[in-house]
C-alpha cells in the first residue's frame, strides 16, 4: 500500500518513472522495517476458547527484544532497584511473613531475586454503550516508571454481565491469565525463556491484585460493604451499634483483634464458590487484594474515619500526665479551645 501511494504521488508531481520507483522503494523498505521491528502478531491475538484473553508474557518478549530501555524503565526490570526493593520487603516482619507464604518467594534471599520483577493485576469496568459496561484486565510492574498509558498493559476485555453472580463469564479468562502468571514466575513460558540478559533470566512474580470495592465485593467475592453483618474483609466489624460496629474507633472495639487474620480465616470470609483469584496459589495473604486507598479517600467521611481509627490508639496511650501537661501548657497560653478539645478526647472511651 505504501509503495502504491508513493508511485501515485510521484506521478501526480510529474516525476520520472525512476524517481517514483526510488521513492516507492524507500517507503516500502520503511514499512517493512517497522513491521519487522514490532512484530505485533506475537501478542495481538484473541484466544476465544479461553475467554478471549491475550498473553501478558508476550508484552515482555516484545519489549525485551525490541525496546530494551522501555523494558527496564516501564516494567521496573532494574537489578539495583530490585535488590533494594526485595531487601526492604524481606526485612520488614509483616512482608517477610507474606513472602514466606508466597509460592515463588518462600525461602528466597534478596540476592536470589535481583531478576524477579514484582507486578500487579488490575480489573476495572467502564461504560462502552448506553446500556453495557466493558471489563478490562491489565497488568503493570510495581517498580515501573512513567505515565499509566506507558506502564499499564492490557491483557483482555469483555462485556460485563450483571445480575446472576453464578454466571461467571470472566472465569475462563482469569484461569488462563493465572496459568500464564505461574509460568511467568519461572521465566519460562511454553518451554521457551521469556527474557534473558547473559546469565540473568528475568522472572515476573505476581504480588497483588488491585480493583475498586465494587469489583472486589461483586466480582471477586469479598464481603459486601452494604451487608448488615460481616461487611469487611479486613476485620469482623459489622453494621450494628455495639462494640463491633465499624464506626467504633475506641481501643476496646472488638473488631480490632480480628485484623490481619490468617489466610484460611481470611478466605473463609469470601463468598463461595470462590473466584479463580481466591483459589490461586498467589492468594496466600490478605495483602494480595490490595486496599483501595484512592477511592476510599474520595468518599465523604471515609478518610476521616480511617485517620481517626489510626490516630485513636496512639492518642489514647497518652493518658494521665501527658494529657495534664498538654492541658496546662495550653492553659498558660490562654488557648481555652484546645484545652476543652483535649479534655473531651481524654474522656473518649
Amino acid at each position: 500500500m505504501g509503495a502504491r501511494w508513493a508511485r501515485s504521488r510521484a506521478a501526480r508531481r510529474g516525476g520520472s518513472g525512476a524517481a517514483s520507483d526510488a521513492l516507492a522503494s524507500r517507503v516500502e523498505h520503511r514499512v517493512q522495517h517497522v513491521t519487522w521491528e514490532t512484530r505485533w502478531d506475537e501478542w495481538q491475538y484473541v484466544d476465544r476458547e479461553n475467554g478471549g484473553t491475550g498473553s501478558g508474557n508476550n508484552w515482555i518478549k516484545v519489549l525485551h527484544r525490541d525496546h530494551p530501555r522501555a523494558f527496564q524503565r516501564r516494567l521496573g526490570a532494574d537489578s539495583l532497584k530490585l535488590r533494594s526493593f526485595w531487601e526492604t520487603f524481606l526485612r520488614r516482619p509483616r512482608t517477610r511473613l507474606w513472602a514466606s507464604r508466597h509460592p515463588y518467594l518462600n525461602g528466597k534471599a534478596p540476592g536470589d531475586l535481583v531478576a524477579s520483577v514484582p507486578f500487579t493485576l488490575h480489573e476495572d469496568a467502564g461504560p462502552c454503550s448506553k446500556g453495557a459496561s466493558c471489563t478490562a484486565i491489565s497488568w503493570s510492574g510495581l517498580l515501573g516508571e512513567g505515565a499509566e498509558k506507558l506502564t499499564q498493559f492490557l491483557i483482555c476485555s469483555f462485556l460485563k454481565v450483571t445480575g446472576d453472580s453464578s454466571n461467571r463469564v470472566d472465569e475462563p479468562a482469569w484461569e488462563r491469565i493465572l496459568r500464564d502468571c505461574e509460568e511467568m514466575a519461572t521465566g519460562i513460558v511454553g518451554g521457551q525463556e521469556m527474557a534473558r540478559d547473559g546469565r540473568k533470566l528475568w522472572r515476573f512474580i505476581l504480588i497483588t491484585c488491585k480493583a475498586d470495592e465494587d469489583t472486589k465485593c461483586n466480582d471477586w467475592g469479598m464481603p459486601h460493604f452494604n451487608s448488615p453483618a460481616g461487611l469487611c474483609a479486613e476485620c469482623s466489624c459489622d453494621n450494628s451499634e455495639g462494640a463491633k460496629a465499624w464506626t467504633n474507633l475506641s481501643r476496646h472495639a472488638t473488631w480490632r483483634p480480628t485484623q490481619d487474620p490468617l489466610p484460611a480465616a481470611w478466605k473463609a470470609r469470601m463468598r463461595t464458590p470462590h473466584h479463580p483469584l481466591v483459589r490461586s496459589p498467589f492468594c496466600c495473604d490478605p495483602f494480595f487484594f490490595y486496599f483501595d486507598a484512592m477511592h476510599n479517600n474520595d468518599c465523604k467521611g471515609v478518610s476521616n474515619l480511617a485517620m481517626g481509627s489510626t490516630l485513636a490508639c496512639p492518642y489514647e496511650q497518652l493518658e494521665g500526665g501527658a494529657h495534664e501537661a498538654r492541658a496546662i501548657g495550653h492553659s498558660e497560653r490562654g488557648d481555652e479551645r484546645v484545652v476543652q478539645s483535649t479534655a473531651r478526647l481524654s474522656q473518649t472511651p
